[in-house]
């Protein structure tokens, strides 16, 4: 699906993840907003969206209290992973 996306809407696509995983940290949803950034991870790192990553380095940072709950461990070791 994304592949064939222009990368104008890749970016566009990866904002509303991000502002979907804002609004799951706004509302205590810890697990929502890990599993939501981390889907668009690999998009902004595709992108080389330095914002986007930026954006999503403060959702980890949010969510880092919670690193035992699965969705926000797996989330956090992939971001990581690439810092």
């Amino acid at each position: 699906m994304l592949p064939s996306m222009p990368s104008l809407h890749r970016q566009d696509f990866t904002a509303a993840l991000l502002t979907k995983a804002a609004a799951h940290v706004a509302a205590d949803q810890a697990e929502q907003a890990a599993a939501t950034a981390h889907i668009a991870l690999p998009i902004a790192r595709q992108a080389g969206s330095r914002r986007i990553l930026h954006q999503l380095g403060q959702i980890g940072s949010a969510g880092d209290e919670h690193r035992h709950l699965a969705d926000v461990r797996v989330f956090l070791d992939d971001l990581m992973d690439a810092a």
